[in-house]
């Protein structure tokens, strides 16, 4: 990956216009989960995107120092599943840190490598690092996908994604 060395440049004038602002950029929910060891980490991500056709590729946003960082940086295998509309229970069960995130989690299979995906998502993916980049207070990762499934249709028509927006881009 090309690598441009940090700026160190001022902090702009109005702050606070850009954070309502930046936070107006819809983004989607997603689950990253990875096994390792026996044990199954995740986390909560809204900063994913595809970011290659050829090959197929995502770009994912991690806070630096997120456990799951190191693992994914190993270039273990590990799925992201795009959480539907209206699941306010998968997104609560998954915006903390749980020692068993997939307990009582009804519908779940394991993947290549043993990462789960919560078979209710709108579509799962199966990843691998292909690289990771400094962003800023991020790390840019971007991973190959390796395998890809949409999940049920609801009346005949696919799920929507749930969409995130912020009060501030500046902060979570």
């Amino acid at each position: 990956m090309k690598h441009h060395p940090p700026r160190n440049e001022p902090v702009p004038e109005h702050l606070d216009a850009i954070g309502r602002a930046l936070g107006r950029i819809p983004s989607g929910l997603f689950v990253i989960a990875a096994h390792n060891e026996g044990k199954d980490q995740t986390m909560l991500a809204s900063w994913v995107q595809q970011c290659s056709f050829q090959p197929p590729r995502l770009s994912i946003a991690l806070a630096q120092g997120r456990g799951i960082g190191a693992l994914l940086e190993t270039g273990e295998d590990f799925t992201l599943s795009i959480l539907p509309e209206g699941r306010k229970d998968l997104l609560s069960r998954f915006g903390k840190v749980n020692e068993l995130p997939f307990e009582g989690v009804l519908h779940t299979r394991r993947g290549k490598g043993g990462a789960a995906t919560i078979d209710e998502a709108c579509a799962w993916f199966l990843c691998r690092s292909a690289g990771f980049q400094g962003a800023g207070d991020h790390d840019l990762l971007i991973a190959d996908i390796l395998d890809g499934e949409c999940g049920p249709e609801i009346q005949g028509q696919p799920q929507r994604p749930a969409i995130h927006l912020r009060s501030s881009g500046l902060r979570y």
